[in-house]
């Protein structure tokens, strides 16, 4: 109005025109538009009322609403476009995510350690691990202890239980850690899952995205059993990333997960299903003297295992010593008489394994040619 008022030109559509203010065209304002509306047209002049201006600025507002509506819309109608033309391409890539897991179905069952021979005093604790897993729904559940107390095998003897069989299928998955990163454990993941995943430093994309990717777009229940986390979990440095990886993977629906570890500490990331197993510790003593004797050929004394309670509690009873060896001089160890001395030797190097399995198989195996009166006096001398 302003610019109408004092004369200014005005641009409009490029061009610039020159404005004749109203207030020039007096009384006659009608008729001089009239008259002089072909020259004013010939020559670009234009003539504005007060009202006219407003209708003009009402319209071009107008305009340019429906201008960006239009161009919203066809935006909008773009990127539908775009998805339906990659909606193929995404369900393609998928499908062979899903075929790069499920093509190894075979040969994952291959890839599954065979189940341990030997396995005692741990049927409380695998019967409900196996009712945990084996319920229909997704669990995790973190497998803890000290050095040594049948973590491991533990966890591959649930692997081959029949319900977790059945409720799996070929889709069970032992990974054994000794990685000292989060990215080494998801190769190892990947190569079990059968991705057959190399990682370098160079790649953009760490490999936890690709194990995530193709374990999401598989529809069917894997259980995966992350052996030996101790490496990766113990440092500081790795633990934040650790952390993140497991709670990704947890978060998979169709993913149940076991973690095994020493110490008493579960893994930050997964929210682990209740009752929480408890932390594996020694062998009943009637279990470790069967494994002792499995392992080592050694026949039973006078003592029947089966008479010897087995107690809930891990902590092994009081161990008696051969009245030949050098500890029963010095009285640190009494006979009782209803143990013959092959039964004696047998609970004095299971008091110095303290009942732990992979204590009482080395022992077992070192006893298959060294007689037992000469490995407990090396025990007792800290030669072994």
């Amino acid at each position: 109005m302003k610019d109408l008022a004092k004369g200014r030109s005005l641009v409009f559509s490029g061009t610039i025109l020159p404005c004749i203010p109203y207030s020039t065209c007096g009384p006659f304002s009608a008729y001089f538009v009239e008259t002089f509306k072909p020259l004013l047209v010939t020559y670009g002049c234009l003539v504005f009322s007060a009202a006219a201006s407003s209708r003009l600025r009402e319209r071009s507002c107008c305009s340019l609403s429906a201008s960006l509506k239009r161009r919203e819309a066809a935006e909008a109608m773009f990127e539908t476009e775009v998805m339906a033309l990659l909606a193929p391409v995404k369900l393609r890539l998928a499908e062979i995510a899903r075929e790069s897991v499920l093509a190894h179905d075979r040969d994952a069952v291959s890839d599954l350690p065979p189940a341990p021979q030997l396995l005692y005093g741990r049927e409380r604790e695998l019967s409900a691990l196996a009712r945990m897993f084996a319920q229909g729904r997704q669990a995790h559940a973190a497998l803890l202890g000290e050095a040594g107390a049948g973590k491991s095998t533990l966890a591959l003897a649930l692997l081959h239980r029949p319900e977790i069989i059945s409720q799996f299928g070929p889709r069970r998955f032992f990974v054994r850690g000794a990685s000292s990163d989060v990215a080494g454990v998801a190769v190892r993941l990947s190569s079990a899952l059968g991705l057959r995943l190399s990682h370098t430093p160079r790649d953009p994309d760490p490999p936890q995205a690709f194990v995530l990717a193709a374990l999401s777009s598989c529809p069917f229940d894997s259980l995966i059993v992350l052996d030996d986390l101790d490496d990766a979990w113990a440092s500081p440095h790795t633990r934040p990333a650790l952390g993140a990886f497991l709670a990704d993977l947890a978060a998979i629906p169709s993913v149940s997960l076991l973690l095994t570890l020493r110490g008493a500490q579960r893994p930050l990331g997964p929210v682990y299903t209740q009752p929480y197993p408890a932390p594996l510790g020694p062998l009943p003593l009637c279990a470790a003297r069967t494994l002792f004797r499995a392992i080592s050929g050694l026949s039973a004394g006078s003592v029947n295992d089966a008479d010897v309670p087995c107690a809930d509690d891990a902590a092994p009873r009081p161990l008696l010593a051969d009245v030949g060896i050098a500890a029963l001089s010095r009285g640190a160890i009494s006979v009782e008489p209803t143990l013959g001395p092959d039964d004696a030797l047998l609970d004095a190097l299971l008091h110095h394994a303290e009942c732990l399995p992979q204590a009482v198989v080395l022992l077992a195996q070192r006893a298959q040619y060294e007689p037992l009166p000469f490995l407990l006096a090396r025990l007792e001398e800290g030669d072994v």
